[in-house]
């Protein structure tokens, strides 16, 4: 969020390409520890990511 606005506040279209694309990046890795997480934990960690949003509470 921090890298996407500097890329605003600075109007530097680059900046937010690079910032959009490291969101994507950092998805796609949580997406992996989470299958990991479900695979250790089971159930418990279901309901747990099913509680708390992934990056942004109450948004995503």
């Amino acid at each position: 969020m921090v890298c996407l606005g500097f890329g605003v506040v600075t109007n530097s279209p680059l900046r937010m390409l690079l910032a959009a694309l490291l969101a994507l990046v950092l998805d796609k890795k949580v997406d992996k520890e989470e299958s990991l997480l479900v695979a250790l934990h089971g159930e418990a960690y279901e309901s747990y990511r099913e509680a708390v949003a992934k990056f942004v509470p109450r948004f995503y």
